[in-house]
């Protein structure tokens, strides 16, 4: 096996020595850290922790691999457990070919193993991280491991939305004088549906509308978001059954 450097224009090096490349990663932006936030305000998986009991064989395996995170900071966790393990791993991408990775700080470390017979075929392998992300495109929960390289219709963008009008009605309920629009208005979620000093009052009327009917379809998916989670399964907004 061989590896190759995707950072630089050199090829693959002979004898066992290992080609590796550095790669950036806000890692509490990452699917890895909406994960944690939605297991983190799910109050199925706070109490699932809380008592030890689980729902299903799948929500005991996310519990095994996340802890409990009731009160913890998405730092805080990388550091007592999220590093141990996420923090390294490895899996194929292709029969001949093993991704291996490993976390240094705030970046990630990559090698990409390969046959000499697959190189050949390829010439170089200068899109794997992106052949690894279109490998990897289903559920994160199926398969951990491959968080670094992981990207779906769901981005982790979605999520924290999602998560942030979820939170915002929950304080909105305790206070009881929020309306659903000033909370899309304050987070910003539509231009489009935020008023302005010059709107009418049936163009004002109708901006509080579709602004309201945003936040409550985001709350709704926030909240299928963080049942599902609990469950074992991420990312999905798809209505448990």
């Amino acid at each position: 096996m061989k590896s190759v450097d995707l950072f630089s224009d050199r090829g693959p090096q002979e004898g066992p020595q290992s080609n590796t490349g550095r790669m950036t990663v806000s890692l509490g932006h990452s699917y890895l850290g909406a994960w944690f936030e939605t297991l983190k305000q799910s109050a199925h998986y706070t109490q699932m922790s809380r008592t030890g009991l689980f729902q299903t064989e799948a929500s005991y395996q996310n519990y095994l691999l996340f802890g409990t995170v009731e009160g913890l900071a998405f730092e805080q966790w990388w550091t007592v457990r999220g590093r141990q393990t996420f923090g390294h791993g490895e899996f194929p991408l292709t029969p001949d070919c093993l991704v291996q990775y490993q976390a240094e700080q705030d970046a990630f470390k990559l090698t990409f193993c390969y046959s000499a017979q697959t190189y050949a075929a390829s010439s170089r392998l200068f899109d794997a991280i992106e052949i690894a992300r279109c490998a990897c495109g289903k559920m994160l929960s199926l398969r951990p491991v491959i968080w670094p390289f992981f990207k779906s219709r769901v981005s982790p963008a979605a999520v924290f939305r999602s998560l942030d009008v979820v939170q915002a009605c929950g304080a909105a309920g305790r206070l009881g004088r929020v309306k659903l629009y000033e909370i899309g208005e304050r987070l910003n979620l539509s231009r489009a549906a935020t008023g302005l000093p010059g709107d009418g009052g049936l163009v004002l009327a109708d901006k509080h509308a579709a602004m309201g009917k945003l936040v409550s379809a985001e709350r709704k998916r926030g909240l299928a978001l963080t049942l599902n989670a609990a469950r074992g399964i991420f990312p999905s907004f798809s209505s448990p059954a």
